[in-house]
């Protein structure tokens, strides 16, 4: 029987050139359950009944990950066990597919936003968990999704129905060894490339603060000439008009990104706006964030972002250029005592988490004279652009390795990563034993599974 243009549609794998002695098979044919789990709107995290699996439990990578775990006081629904394969059925469309296989697992409970596939006897489970989430990874299942308001899904019905290119069993077992193997070798590689782009930002760290550490301090109220919140502008847009304003994304720590904005409309009347413009040289602080972090981030303005409108989220300070660099104050105000300053006068309320400009007045900031502080801007941004090079290099080497983690998996289910071996048990002896065990089994299965199909390699559309 063969698929539909539809099912084929964006299908990564060419199904019809698939060594022989594979078959096609779907998730029907492959597995004695497709279940999802159950809702829960009481959830916690002080380990109270029993852990209950999330979309952010399977990570992009492919695997379970416990970081962020909650717990459901159900002791009703049901389980997962050794071996299903867990499919993230509810996202963003861009998300919907992460699929990870299950090992070893503790009682573990899972959401109505999460399938358990049970793969037949004879179905590598890791096997089928890598060949889904490779289909997430081409973006075939997001071809596949149902799209909702605010997000989309993928039920167990059209699950069932997804194409899958099916080895012998033995054949299933070398192919995730090969995976896992090359994976194995990525992932060190990867681990490598993030201990080298924390080392690159320790060097940062430190070099900034060396070169501001031994200078006596003096309030920052003492080198501005003003510090002045934003304007306030009800809905800007995106569409482009004659005046910009930043976005609060704009300002992180020593970046100021003036691509990150929106704009006012042209029917919207500001009183007084050019008091509200930057200048180049101006500093601007993040006075509002739910990221506490970012909340004092101080970034100094370029001559691309001269003459935008700053929003009320962000503070502007204008520096006395007579005691102070500007290049000086943004380096000084993003480490040592002036940023564990910015950090103490961080005050929450109503969730979000914010700093004033009279608190950012009396932070603390070393005060060298100016042809010191000339100087030690030439050595830090000597540093800093090193290490900002040397941190694009690991970003492309880590998206490098995320090529080859796709390429494996390409291979791998076109038939290209293993050898093929003429004494393996054949595929349609594996398929009609399954089918057999379903027979008798007289429909005492946990869940529905649609008609299962099975076709030899050439798949007509």
């Amino acid at each position: 029987m063969s698929f539909s243009s539809d099912e084929l549609q964006q299908y990564p794998v060419r199904l019809a050139e698939l060594p022989q002695g594979w078959m096609v098979s779907d998730i029907a044919a492959l597995a004695t359950n497709i279940q999802p789990g159950f809702p829960s709107g009481k959830h916690n995290q002080d380990g109270q009944g029993v852990p209950h699996l999330r979309p952010m439990n399977v990570s992009r990578d492919g695997s379970i990950d416990l970081t962020d775990l909650k717990y459901v006081l159900d002791q009703d629904g049901p389980r997962l066990n050794d071996g299903d394969v867990l499919f993230n059925n509810t996202n963003s469309p861009a998300l919907v597919g992460k699929t990870a296989v299950v090992r070893r697992p503790s009682d573990w409970a899972f959401s109505n936003h999460m399938t358990r596939i049970t793969p037949a006897r004879g179905v590598v489970p890791s096997y089928l968990a890598h060949h889904l989430h490779y289909l997430w990874m081409t973006g075939y299942l997001r071809h596949r999704c149902v799209n909702h308001v605010n997000q989309a899904s993928i039920s167990s019905g059209p699950l069932a129905s997804v194409p899958i290119a099916v080895p012998p069993s033995a054949e299933q077992e070398r192919i995730v060894a090969a995976i896992e193997e090359q994976f194995s070798r990525l992932d060190a590689g990867v681990a490598a490339l993030d201990a080298a782009f924390v080392k690159a930002g320790t060097l940062a760290k430190a070099a900034m603060e060396a070169a501001v550490s031994s200078w006596d301090q003096v309030p920052l109220r003492e080198v501005l000439s003003s510090l002045r919140n934003g304007i306030f502008v009800s809905r800007p847009g995106t569409a482009p008009t004659r005046r910009a304003i930043l976005r609060i994304s704009a300002v992180r720590p020593l970046r100021l990104d003036a691509a990150e904005v929106r704009y006012v409309p042209e029917s919207t009347t500001l009183g007084n706006e050019d008091a509200f413009r930057i200048d180049a040289g101006d500093l601007l602080f993040t006075r509002y964030n739910g990221n506490a972090d970012l909340v004092g981030a101080c970034a100094l303005v370029g001559a691309e972002a001269a003459g935008m409108l700053y929003p009320d989220k962000l503070i502007r300070a204008v520096v006395n250029k007579g005691r102070a660099m500007p290049d000086y104050l943004e380096i000084a105000l993003n480490c040592g005592p002036s940023l564990r300053a910015i950090a103490e006068r961080r005050k929450t309320t109503a969730g979000q988490v914010g700093i004033s400009g009279s608190q950012l007045l009396s932070v603390p900031v070393p005060l060298p004279p100016l042809a010191d502080q000339e100087r030690m801007v030439a050595q830090t941004r000597s540093v800093l652009d090193a290490v900002r090079r040397l941190r694009l290099e690991t970003a492309r080497a880590r998206r490098r390795c995320e090529g080859l983690r796709s390429a494996v998996l390409a291979a791998a289910f076109s038939g290209k990563l293993v050898p093929q071996n003429p004494d393996d048990e054949p595929v349609p002896v594996l398929l009609e034993r399954i089918a057999a065990e379903r027979a008798s089994a007289n429909g005492h299965k946990t869940a529905n599974v649609r008609k299962p199909r099975t076709t030899r390699p050439k798949v007509s559309a």
